[in-house]
């Protein structure tokens, strides 16, 4: 008789153990498929598969745009460069001739290890704007603007173009 109390017993405890509330880790994965930011605004489209988001980063608001039904294409990435890497000057990694004007065949190394040297040269980031083709990319020195665009196999300079900066909200909606 106390072998099956036991046993009853026993079994009790495994089967409410088991059912304990566990937390639910969030195992979905974000895949960024456009994104614009400058130093007021953050706005990104993303994906985790199953629906498409709208985000304001700075605000902390997500609302779903509609369920996922297109090919997932995530934006351009840049691969990471160690800062103590040492670089030449911006204009030594660009020494070969233009394919087009203000065009340069670079690979997406390389065009992460010129915008790095920018910014070592005091160059700062002010507006990007990605998606799955390109990084458009404004920086600012003084009171000097450029403009970098990063493709997969080229990169694009514009030196010396005016301060006005697209409209990142106009940038994130258009076609999302």
């Amino acid at each position: 008789m106390k072998a099956k109390q036991l046993l009853i017993l026993f079994c009790s405890i495994l089967i409410l153990t088991s059912c304990k509330s566990k937390e639910v880790e969030d195992t979905s994965t974000k895949i960024v498929m456009k994104e614009a930011r400058t130093i007021e605004e953050h706005y990104a489209i993303y994906t985790d598969g199953k629906n498409i988001y709208y985000e304001d980063v700075k605000n902390n608001s997500t609302k779903v745009l509609r369920k996922c039904l297109e090919t997932i294409k995530e934006i351009l990435l840049l691969p990471e460069i160690d800062e103590n890497t040492d670089l030449p000057n911006p204009e030594d990694l660009i020494k070969q001739d233009e394919v087009t004007p203000f065009t340069y065949e670079m690979s997406l190394e390389s065009s992460a290890k010129y915008i790095l040297a920018l910014q070592k040269n005091g160059w700062s980031i002010v507006a990007e704007y990605a998606n799955y083709l390109y990084r458009d990319m404004y920086f600012k020195k003084d009171e000097r603007y450029m403009r970098v665009i990063v493709l997969e196999n080229k990169l694009k300079i514009f030196e010396e173009i005016g301060g006005e900066l697209p409209n990142p909200q106009l940038y994130i909606n258009e076609n999302k």
